[in-house]
């Protein structure tokens, strides 16, 4: 079992390095598909799961959204029965479990938006973001992603005044992480400048659409 177990995390190394490294995503998720077998097989739950989520990631930015949710649920459903159904406490022993956990969540919510299910995004998103706060000090780059999915999913529902908070906070933290001139400032401003127009303020709007630039 010990050798399989190698086998299998080694597969899915190989899979991120073609995610990541050459960007062939259909070699990535194959490779992925092979290490979620050979893990199942051996019985590591832990390993079943990672690979899991990262089949999903790979299904997502392929564009099969459906494929991608049913591997992230098949990965919240394996995490929760190694908790033995039971509420996640983060300490030291538990904390890689609940990196898992935050990022699965937040993955799955950003699925549901994509497929326009607000209240389930709202949902997990909210749970990934309890998480991720308990983990990670504030201004954490893992805790502005997940604020900022859950401030369009809340913009999306016509929510605009908690939106414009949690896009505002991930942009706080992603300006003091990441300086000013990242694609992911951009997008933060882009994001708020959009809903300071739905909110009638269009002189804010215009100055943070000028700030992205």
């Amino acid at each position: 079992a010990g050798e399989m177990e190698l086998e299998g995390l080694v597969c899915g190394r190989l899979g991120t390095a073609f995610e990541e490294d050459s960007k062939d995503l259909s070699k990535a998720l194959d490779y992925q598909r092979v290490a979620l077998q050979i893990l199942t097989s051996t019985g590591d739950a832990t390993g079943s799961a990672v690979a899991l989520l990262r089949i999903g990631t790979l299904f997502r930015k392929l564009g099969e959204v459906k494929h991608a949710q049913s591997a992230y649920v098949k990965s919240l459903r394996l995490q929760k029965r190694m908790m033995g159904g039971g509420k996640l406490h983060i300490n030291s022993a538990s904390r890689h479990q609940a990196e898992l956990m935050g990022k699965t969540l937040n993955n799955m919510g950003e699925a549901y938006r994509i497929q326009g299910k607000m209240d389930l995004a709202k949902f997990r998103l909210g749970e990934a973001l309890v998480i991720k706060k308990k983990l990670y000090p504030s201004g954490h780059l893992e805790v502005a992603a997940t604020e900022d999915n859950l401030g369009l999913v809340h913009r999306d529902l016509g929510e605009l005044k908690e939106a414009l908070s949690l896009l505002r906070s991930a942009l706080a933290s992603r300006e003091a992480m990441l300086g000013k001139r990242h694609a992911d400032v951009a997008r933060s401003k882009l994001n708020i400048a959009a809903v300071l127009h739905q909110l009638s303020d269009v002189d804010g709007a215009l100055s943070m659409w000028k700030a992205s630039v």
